[in-house]
C-alpha cells in the first residue's frame, strides 16, 4: 500500500522553501519512509513586494493565505519564519513545534570590504530597511544614519544594495545562515549586538504549524521539537500578544533557556508615533508567558513615565 503524501505548505521565496526542506530532512532522519510534497503558497506581502510594511495595514501578512489552506485541510502543517507570525493565530491552529533556533541576531551587510567595523560607516551613510524597530534602533546607535526603505526577498535586497546608493542593509542573520551566505568572502557584514539591537520576536525560529485536531500531525512534528527554543517562542510571543504587536510597531524580545528551565530576556518597546522614546527591559522567571506579558506591561509603563 503506497503511504500518503503529507503536504507541506510554505511560501515561495528561496529562503522559505530552503526552511521547508530543512524541516522535511529533520523529520526524514526521524523516519525514512515518510514522503512529502511541497506546496508554495504567494501571500499578501509577497504579492506586494515594493510596498512598505506598514504601509500594507494587516497582521499576518505572510501567513494568512496559508492558514486558510491549513483551514481548508489543502496542506498538513505550514513551515514559517515564526517572526511572521501574528500575535493570535486564526480560531483552530496551533504551533505544534519549533526545531532548534538558528542565530537571532540581526547584521549589518555593507558595500565597502574594507571596512573594520560598522561603526567606521561614514556620517550619513545610507542603510536599507523597512522595520521600524530597526529603524529606531540604528536612529539611537547612529542618528546621523539616513534610512531608505527596502522590500524583497533576500537575494532581491542584496542586489540593491550592490546596484543601488545603499551603503549597508539590515537583514536577519538567520536567513543568510540558512542561504549560506553569512561568510565574509560571500557578504562583508557585522552582527549588531543583541544587548542593543534587540531581534523581533522569535527572530531565528521556524514555527510548525498545523491543525489543533490534526493529533497525528501534530504528534510528528513534537518529533523535531527542541524544548528549549519551544518556551523562548512562547515568553517571546507573550510578549508580542500583550502589546498587540505588529509589523507597524518598533518592538523585540530575545528569551534565552539556560540547562535549569529558567528563562532570562531582554525586551525593547517605542512609541509608534515618536521612536525617539523608547526603553529597554528585563527580567528572568521558569514561566514563559508570565515573563513575557511581564515584560511587556513593563515597558507600557516605562514608555508611559517618560510622557
Amino acid at each position: 500500500m503506497t503511504q500518503q503524501k503529507i503536504l507541506v505548505g510554505s511560501r515561495a521565496s528561496k529562503l522559505a522553501l530552503v526552511q521547508t526542506h530543512e524541516v522535511i530532512q529533520r523529520l526524514q532522519a526521524i523516519d525514512p519512509t515518510l514522503d512529502f510534497e511541497v506546496v508554495p503558497i504567494k501571500t499578501k506581502g509577497d504579492l506586494k513586494p515594493n510596498t512598505a510594511l506598514v504601509q500594507l495595514g494587516s497582521n499576518g501578512l505572510f501567513v494568512r493565505e496559508v492558514e486558510t489552506e491549513l483551514l481548508n485541510q489543502q496542506i498538513d502543517f505550514a513551515v514559517h519564519s515564526a517572526k511572521d507570525l501574528p500575535a493570535k493565530l486564526a480560531p483552530g491552529l496551533t504551533i505544534a513545534a519549533t526545531p532548534s533556533r538558528a542565530l537571532a541576531q540581526d547584521v549589518l551587510v555593507v558595500k565597502d570590504s574594507q571596512l573594520k567595523h560598522w561603526q567606521d560607516l561614514p556620517q550619513g551613510a545610507v542603510i536599507g530597511t523597512g522595520s521600524p524597530r530597526r529603524q529606531t534602533l540604528l536612529h539611537h546607535l547612529r542618528p546621523d544614519f539616513k534610512l531608505k526603505n527596502i522590500r524583497g526577498n533576500v537575494p532581491t535586497r542584496l542586489k540593491k544594495l550592490a546596484m543601488q546608493d545603499f551603503d549597508g542593509i539590515v537583514l536577519a542573520a538567520a536567513g543568510l545562515q540558512r542561504l549560506g551566505l553569512l561568510d565574509q568572502r560571500q557578504l562583508h557584514h557585522f552582527d549588531l549586538p543583541t544587548a542593543q539591537f534587540i531581534p523581533a520576536a522569535c527572530q531565528g525560529t521556524l514555527a510548525l504549524e498545523c491543525a489543533t485536531q490534526n493529533q497525528a500531525i501534530v504528534k510528528l512534528l513534537q518529533g523535531i521539537n527542541d524544548v528549549k527554543n519551544y518556551q523562548a517562542m512562547r515568553c517571546e510571543r507573550a510578549f508580542l500578544k500583550t502589546l498587540e504587536g505588529d509589523c507597524t510597531i518598533p518592538l523585540g524580545c530575545l528569551a534565552e533557556v539556560s540547562d535549569d528551565g529558567q528563562i532570562q530576556a531582554r525586551a525593547f518597546l517605542a512609541d509608534k508615533f515618536i521612536p525617539a522614546r523608547f526603553t529597554y527591559v528585563s527580567g528572568q522567571s521558569a514561566d514563559p508567558e508570565k515573563l513575557g506579558t511581564t515584560l511587556a506591561q513593563n515597558a507600557m509603563t516605562q514608555l508611559q513615565k517618560k510622557d
